[in-house]
C-alpha cells in the first residue's frame, strides 16, 4: 500500500487515513500534502508519543470528531498542528431484528439498563458496582443490567445482570430500541457512535462525566444525555431516569433533534468535501 501511495499519489486528490495505526504514519510521510487525517484520538498514552507529532504537523488537514477532541490535540501539539476543523461522521438507521425472537434468544427482561461495547474493566469502569449498589438502595426497582458485546473480563454472576455476547447489527438496534435506559461509562472517546445511535432512537442516555467528549454531547444536546460525576450522582440520576416517563421522553426528543442537526450525512459529507477542496 505504501509503495502504491508513493508511486500513484499524483492521480489522487486526497488520502484519508483513520486513527493512529502504521498506515496513518506512512501515508502522512509519503503524501503529506494530500493527507486528510481522521485521528479519533483519546486522552491516553498513544496521543503523547513523539512520532505522532510528526503526523499532526505534516498532514494537509486534520478532521476531528468533536470540539473536545480538537482541543485535546491543540493542547498537545500547540502551534505545530496542521490546519484542522470538525468533520465527524453521520448516523443512519438500520432495520431492527424481530424483538420477540431477539428477546427469547438472549433472555432479555422487560425493563433494563443497557451497555453496548467491549466488556472489560477498563471500558466499564465501576459501572457494574454502581448498578449493584443502585439495586441495593432501590430494592423495588425491576431494572436489570444488559451487557451487549464481547466479554474480555471475568463475568460477574448476578441474577440481575445479563450478558448477551456479540449480537448482529439488526439485533443490536432492536435491543437499543427496547431499552429503558442506556449507559456509556467510558472515559476515553473521540465521538461515541453508540451514544449517538441511542440518542437517534430517543433513548435516555447516562454517560461518564470524566470523559470530555461525552460531556460535550450532554451540553450541546441541552440535556439529551446526562452525565454523572461519581457513584452517588450515578444512582441519583439513574433513579430519576427510571422513575420518570416524562424525563425519558424529554431527553429522547432532545437527543433525536441533536443527532438530526449535527450528524446528518449531508452535513458530514459537506464538511469532508470542503476539506478536500481546501487542500486542492
Amino acid at each position: 500500500m505504501y509503495t502504491f501511495i508513493r508511486e500513484n499519489k499524483a492521480f489522487y486528490k486526497a488520502f484519508i487515513p483513520l486513527s493512529f495505526f502504521p498506515h496513518t504514519y506512512y501515508t502522512a510521510m509519503y503524501a503529506p500534502e494530500k493527507t486528510i487525517l481522521i485521528p479519533t484520538m483519546h486522552n491516553n498514552g498513544s496521543s503523547f508519543r513523539s512520532i505522532i507529532t510528526s503526523v499532526f504537523s505534516k498532514v494537509a488537514y486534520i478532521g476531528f470528531n468533536t470540539v473536545a477532541e480538537q482541543k485535546l490535540a491543540e493542547r498537545i501539539f500547540g502551534k505545530k498542528i496542521s490546519d484542522h476543523g470538525i468533520i465527524s461522521v453521520g448516523i443512519e438507521g438500520t432495520e431492527d431484528a424481530d424483538w420477540n425472537v431477539t428477546k427469547r434468544k438472549y433472555n432479555l427482561p422487560e425493563a433494563y439498563l443497557l451497555f453496548v461495547g467491549r466488556i472489560d474493566r477498563g471500558k466499564l469502569s465501576h459501572i457494574i458496582q454502581y448498578y449493584l449498589n443502585y439495586k441495593k438502595r432501590y430494592k423495588q426497582s425491576d431494572l436489570k443490567l444488559v451487557l451487549v458485546g464481547g466479554l474480555f473480563s471475568k463475568p460477574i454472576q448476578h441474577p440481575d445482570i445479563i450478558y448477551t455476547g456479540f449480537v448482529s447489527e439488526n439485533e443490536k438496534y432492536t435491543i437499543i430500541q427496547h431499552a429503558k435506559d442506556f449507559v456509556n461509562p467510558s472515559k476515553f472517546e473521540s465521538l461515541s457512535l453508540i451514544l449517538l445511535e441511542g440518542m437517534s432512537r430517543g433513548k435516555a442516555m447516562l454517560v461518564n462525566g470524566k470523559c470530555a467528549v461525552l460531556k460535550e454531547h450532554c451540553q450541546k444536546s441541552e440535556g439529551g444525555a446526562l452525565y454523572y460525576t461519581g457513584e452517588k450522582d450515578f444512582i441519583s440520576k439513574l433513579h430519576n431516569m427510571e422513575t420518570s416517563d416524562e424525563l425519558r421522553l424529554q431527553m429522547g426528543e432532545k437527543g433525536k433533534r441533536y443527532v438530526a442537526k449535527e450528524y446528518d450525512w449531508n452535513i458530514i459529507m459537506g464538511r469532508l468535501k470542503q476539506a478536500i477542496e481546501r487542500i486542492g
